[in-house]
């Protein structure tokens, strides 16, 4: 009974640690996510007042191109943060079952 009893602490620790490792893993990969949403957001402001400072003095061309640009990074951008989003609730719901 006591050998049991043991083995299951034993197996509660391990349990629990592997999921502390997991969960430590999720929050690097949120962090990952953030520092990655806050560049993305930087070079799309800068590339938006680029657009606005030269829109009278850039070939039409020229132009569309940069807001095409403009919009794939906004496009990532989006993706980024509904990454972080659910890594983030998928961590939520982890942590309220431990």
């Amino acid at each position: 009974m006591a050998q049991e009893f043991f083995l299951g602490i034993k197996l509660g620790v391990t349990g629990a640690s592997a999921i502390g490792a997991a969960l430590g893993s999720v929050q690097s990969s949120l962090k990952g996510l953030a520092d990655a949403a806050r560049r993305l957001q930087s070079e799309q402001d800068r590339l938006g007042e680029a657009i606005r400072r030269h829109m009278g003095t850039l070939a039409p061309q020229t132009i569309a191109a940069l807001n095409r640009d403009y919009e794939r990074l906004g496009h990532t951008l989006d993706a980024v943060r509904v990454k972080q989003e659910k890594l983030s609730r998928a961590m939520q719901r982890c942590q309220h079952r431990w």
